[in-house]
């Protein structure tokens, strides 16, 4: 049988070495290195455990959490947030107040990595710990850590298809008087994404022209004459004229943060515009590309480039133009941009799109598929389902058998369905 130091063998004079030797002569532990070692047999570790009272457990492994994070550097507890938050998280009760503050946001760092990498079902375990964590506190001793944790699981929970606990995350946040809509704006921005899914175009677009007016900007008519749409047009092609695609994905970085949110307003628009109001998709195409000549580049020129791309040569026409424009979109996408964390696979859907007119049909389906993998990649749900529609529609000209095209759609739908789109 194996045996343990008694009392005065394993007294406080005890050195960390001669504790480390008594078990390694028993058989229990094995060194690694010079500072590693480890259970001789998972099943030795687990005995260990069964013998630890049932109400020690939680808060010995919050406290191996807790000497975790004090030990380990910023590099490594960013790699191992997970794993330290599954021990820490079980002492969460009997943490005091400042140190139950410290592990909200720890939680909600890991809740925002898990959303990097598109696991918005992991994400929301962690955000919902840090709400926990928070109570109703949150609001008067961290509001900007609650207001970006109530928004973040907003969009996770839309994400997952939990409708029901978005709205109210929602409501807690836009209900408040006491938040400028600047603040807000993340909230309005899952509010928006959420009607767009579920049909309500023109209530998103009402909400996103309402919302860029309260941030200062001017409400652009939703009834749009074609001669305005014509006019908007030539001064959008004469702002780029004379700029190669080089010099459109050269240009400088907008840093106005009002401005950057009025752009993503109108960006948000023209997905809705584009289902149910051609006159106004076209008026915010040309205005974002005109604002970006005017006063840089951030996010949503990419689908301003792209979709303007779209506009010159399947509406106008002008196949070199076009060509050059989607070619600067995808030169952007390099570019280190704040807020590019997320970068639209639109750009590919578009390129397709063009190919398709400059080469065999066949030869789209990289493109798109490039698309796909591209917005599942940086989170983009939405243009990632409606690439794999464009895909399918592809598919059916290319003149495969209908038996692979059949698997092909099923595949497609069934991905869709996973994704609650």
């Amino acid at each position: 049988a194996l045996s343990f130091p008694d009392d005065e063998e394993a007294d406080a004079t005890s050195s960390v070495g001669d504790i480390v030797d008594f078990y390694v002569d028993q058989g229990l532990w094995e060194i690694e290195s010079d500072c590693v070692c480890r259970f001789a047999h998972d099943q030795i570790q687990t005995a260990a455990f069964l013998l630890i009272p049932e109400e020690e457990k939680a808060n010995l492994q919050g406290a191996i959490g807790g000497i975790l994070i004090n030990n380990l550097d910023q590099d490594a507890l960013e790699e191992y947030i997970f794993e330290i938050l599954s021990l820490r998280n079980c002492a969460a009760p009997s943490l005091s107040d400042e140190n139950r503050l410290d592990l909200a946001k720890m939680n909600v760092r890991a809740g925002l990595k898990a959303m990097e990498g598109a696991a918005s079902d992991t994400a929301v375990i962690y955000f919902a710990k840090a709400r926990e964590l928070l109570g109703s506190k949150g609001w008067g001793i961290e509001q900007a850590l609650t207001i970006q944790l109530y928004s973040a699981e907003a969009l996770a929970r839309f994400l997952i298809g939990d409708q029901s606990t978005m709205d109210a995350l929602l409501k807690e946040v836009l209900s408040r008087d006491d938040i400028t809509t600047k603040d807000k704006f993340q909230a309005y921005e899952v509010k928006i994404i959420s009607g767009q899914t579920s049909n309500r175009l023109e209530e998103s677009i009402s909400m996103a022209l309402d919302v860029r007016k309260q941030l200062g900007f001017k409400r652009p008519p939703t009834k749009i004459s074609m001669v305005r749409v014509l006019r908007e047009f030539l001064q959008a092609r004469r702002a780029v004229q004379g700029f190669t695609a080089e010099q459109l994905a050269a240009l400088p970085e907008m840093t106005d943060e009002k401005l950057i949110m009025s752009r993503r307003c109108l960006e948000m628009c023209s997905t809705c515009a584009y289902m149910c109001n051609q006159n106004l998709y076209l008026l915010i195409i040309f205005r974002l590309v005109r604002e970006t000549i005017a006063h840089g580049l951030n996010k949503s020129s990419v689908d301003g480039y792209a979709s303007f791309s779209l506009i010159l040569f399947a509406i106008f026409g002008d196949m070199k133009r076009g060509g050059e424009m989607i070619k600067a979109a995808e030169l952007f996408l390099d570019r280190d941009i704040i807020g590019m964390k997320q970068p639209s696979g639109v750009v590919f859907t578009i390129k397709s799109f063009y190919e398709s007119n400059t080469k065999p049909l066949q030869g789209s389906m990289q493109p798109l598929l490039q698309s796909y993998l591209y917005s599942l990649q940086h989170g983009d749900v939405e243009t990632g389902c409606w690439t794999l529609t464009f895909r399918s529609c592809n598919l059916w000209f290319t003149g495969r058998p209908l038996n692979d095209l059949l698997n092909e759609f099923k595949a497609s739908a069934g991905v869709q369905d996973q994704m609650h789109q």
